[in-house]
């Protein structure tokens, strides 16, 4: 079973968690950037991790290439509420496989991660960091 890790003080909907879940992923929630590399660290196998970018204990960009040092191969994908043009320069410039600005339909997210875990990885398409659209 793949283990999707979801780094988010706010959470991401129970419905995309549950959608998650029912399509056959481990879903671990931390609301703090230092719990998750804690996870990360301790060789927990996760595949990917969901990320916000506005997170209370450490800048979302820092987090992710602390993320990237540890484990360059980890898939990530930015979830955000406060998308910007050069947070996602910033993000795609350390290989995330996707950038989408809140909200998200569960549908959406649950493809796109089914894509990273059963691939090489790199979903089908990115999204512009000022389109909000789900």
């Amino acid at each position: 079973m793949k283990t999707i890790l979801i780094v988010d003080h706010e959470f991401l909907s129970e419905s995309i968690k549950d959608s998650l879940n029912r399509t056959g992923f481990a879903v671990l929630t931390v609301a703090k950037a230092k719990s998750a590399l804690v996870i990360i660290r301790s060789g927990t196998p996760v595949d990917v991790v969901i990320m916000e970018l506005l997170l209370p204990d450490m800048d979302g960009i820092e987090f992710l290439k602390a993320v990237k040092r540890d484990r360059p191969d980890l898939k990530v994908l930015v979830v955000t509420s406060n998308g910007t043009v050069e947070s996602y320069l910033s993000a795609a410039s350390l290989g995330v496989i996707d950038y989408l600005n809140k909200p998200v339909l569960s549908k959406e997210l649950s493809h796109i991660v089914h894509t990273a875990c059963g691939s090489n990885g790199h979903a089908s398409r990115s999204r512009d960091a000022g389109n909000a659209e789900p």
